[in-house]
């Protein structure tokens, strides 16, 4: 017996066509997940380069006007939770790489930044201390006491690596630039 009519029509979607909507919608949104993660950590990283040049012309900038009588400079913590310190120091100092074992020179943190989300150093290397200071009065960079390496630049990167690192650099004469 056939049966005819509206009342045995097929009505819905087959299982295999959900299977095969939801499988599609799964791999949009993923893409569309990392593509978003992407630009998210590129804009981190591109405005902790940007906020980092602030803070360089800040230091250097207190370094010309000799504020407090002191000597200013930046510390640049390089490890898991990478950070950096503005810093101000009534003893002479100096610019300076240090591994994690060794201690830099006692000074007084002024302020303390967190590098954003995925984003980390490059230069220093992990588990170093950069420091970078200003001489009074011509707020030049102080010459690093380590030969070999590039004194007065930071290097930032994001966990997603690629061609998107950002440079941060005070030049021989003081020009900082990014």
């Amino acid at each position: 017996m056939i049966f005819k009519g509206k009342f045995f029509r097929k009505k819905g979607f087959s299982l295999i066509e959900l299977l095969i909507s939801v499988f599609v919608v799964a791999i949009l949104f993923s893409a569309t997940t990392l593509i978003f993660s992407r630009t998210n950590a590129k804009r981190n990283m591109q405005f902790d380069a940007r906020t980092i040049e602030a803070i360089f012309r800040d230091v250097q900038q207190r370094s010309i006007t000799q504020e407090g009588g002191a000597i200013w400079g930046i510390r640049f913590y390089s490890n898991m939770n990478s950070y950096y310190e503005l810093f101000k120091s009534d003893n002479p100092i100096s610019g300076a790489l240090y591994s994690v074992e060794t201690a830099p020179p006692a000074v007084t943190v002024v302020s303390k930044f967190q590098l954003r989300s995925k984003v980390f150093f490059v230069d220093p290397a992990p588990d170093y201390i950069k420091d970078i200071v200003f001489s009074n009065i011509t707020g030049i960079p102080t010459p690093l006491s380590v030969p070999g390496v590039f004194e007065n630049q930071i290097l930032l990167s994001n966990t997603y690596g690629g061609q998107a690192d950002e440079l941060v650099a005070v030049t021989d004469n003081g020009t900082v630039r990014n």
